[in-house]
């Protein structure tokens, strides 16, 4: 369940840095520094940080009552 959830996150951060490259101005690196840095696209960033924290907690608490 770790897997899927730092998978989750990886496909969530490179989605918003790759729409921010659509127009071949930064490079990907750059865009998802951007990302992560710029307050503008905070909100964004930690929703998909916090999607990511909450399907890791789901995973563990599936496991944790399995029968």
């Amino acid at each position: 369940m770790k897997r899927l959830a730092i998978i989750s996150l990886a496909i969530g951060l490179t989605d918003i840095a790759a729409a921010h490259t659509l127009d071949g101005s930064h490079s990907t690196t750059e865009a998802l520094w951007h990302q992560v840095s710029a307050g503008h696209h905070m909100f964004f960033t930690l929703g998909v940080i916090a999607s990511g924290v909450a399907l890791y907690l789901i995973g563990r608490w599936i496991e944790n009552h399995r029968s």
